[in-house]
């Protein structure tokens, strides 16, 4: 599970190389607010979570961004 601790942006899909695309922002994460982890992908130059939002939507952010990972089990 993410928690994001400032807001954080949740891509519609990932690039291969080079920073994410500011069209392909489909929402952002206010703090305190969390999302399940399905996956973790890799690109060229960053990492990211594959995340599913409270909506049912999927996208992914970027790793750096502000935000803690944690076990949903605690």
């Amino acid at each position: 599970m993410i928690i994001a601790d400032e807001p954080t942006k949740v891509y519609s899909e990932y690039p291969d190389s080079g920073m994410p695309k500011q069209d392909k922002v489909i929402a952002v994460l206010n703090e305190n607010e969390t999302s399940d982890v399905l996956q973790i992908k890799h690109s060229k130059d960053f990492q990211y979570y594959r995340v599913r939002l409270r909506d049912g939507r999927e996208g992914y952010i970027q790793f750096g961004d502000k935000f803690r990972v944690i076990s949903k089990n605690k």
